[in-house]
């Protein structure tokens, strides 16, 4: 599972971006998505560690 995670978090971003960038194609959607995907991938690493700390 821990392998698969960094696959499966990039295609998510990837199809978050796609539906950003159709929905705002300008400075305001890769301003929106930079804030959306640091706030997604801070999430992500954090539960990362947790899981690795209660193994």
């Amino acid at each position: 599972m821990l392998f698969v995670a960094p696959i499966f978090l990039n295609f998510v971003v990837n199809l978050i971006q796609s539906k950003f960038y159709s929905c705002y194609p300008t400075f305001l959607g890769n301003y929106l998505f930079i804030l959306v995907k640091k706030a997604f991938f801070e999430k992500a690493v954090s539960l990362f560690f947790f899981e690795l700390l209660v193994e």
